[in-house]
């Protein structure tokens, strides 16, 4: 199959902002912890509250190197048909590139990976792709509008609906990936095969899930 390199790209252009820190903020984020220090000193229990505020928005700046490693997940209809990731060749493909690069997704969200496109049985074509739920709890019925293209207005798909059910696709846990596929037509395959880390535009709108706590 060939593989489009466009994971970190995606990825990245869905982050509104970066996770590298300068050395100015580092010297001014060191003075902020002596500070806090001594007040800590002081009196422990009324800075309780920010402690657990400064952790909560390191785990909200995690990069994407330091996310634990994703899991490949089976469609709940999947499973439930027998299918498994050594008996599928799509699984099995997947779950060897998830192992290859464990740290994929946007980190503390929902990100989209492009991955292949798959020629079916009666000789049409889809477009593979994994769902990542980076979250820390699982998601399900999520649903959003969805374009992707290329930057010169060329479209495969153009706020179109994507969603997914949750008696097909079950909850998507965190830090995993569950894959998905789309029709296309030969002519969106000539577009897809053109994209490229100059050219490529995703976005997301709309979008809403159900999280399951």
């Amino acid at each position: 199959m060939k593989k489009v390199f466009l994971t970190l790209l995606i990825i990245l252009a869905m982050i509104a902002t970066g996770c590298s820190e300068s050395n100015e903020d580092k010297a001014g984020d060191n003075k902020m912890d002596e500070k806090k220090t001594q007040e800590v000193n002081e009196n422990t229990e009324s800075n309780k509250g920010s402690d657990e505020e400064i952790i909560k928005d390191d785990q909200e700046n995690q990069t994407v190197d330091e996310q634990p490693d994703l899991s490949l997940q089976l469609q709940k209809f999947d499973e439930e048909s027998g299918v498994t990731v050594e008996n599928s060749e799509i699984y099995s493909v997947l779950d060897e590139e998830i192992k290859a690069d464990p740290h994929m997704g946007v980190p503390n969200d929902f990100s989209l990976f492009p991955f292949d496109i798959v020629i079916n049985e009666d000789g049409s074509n889809s477009l593979l792709f994994l769902a990542i739920n980076r979250l820390e709890n699982p998601i399900k019925n999520m649903s959003f509008k969805m374009t992707f293209g290329s930057q010169n207005g060329e479209y495969i798909w153009k706020n179109s609906d994507i969603t997914f059910p949750e008696e097909q696709f079950g909850v998507l846990k965190p830090h995993h990936a569950m894959p998905f596929m789309l029709d296309i037509t030969p002519e969106q395959v000539d577009l897809y095969d053109s994209l490229d880390m100059d050219n490529v535009h995703m976005e997301l709108a709309n979008y809403s899930m159900d999280v399951v706590e």
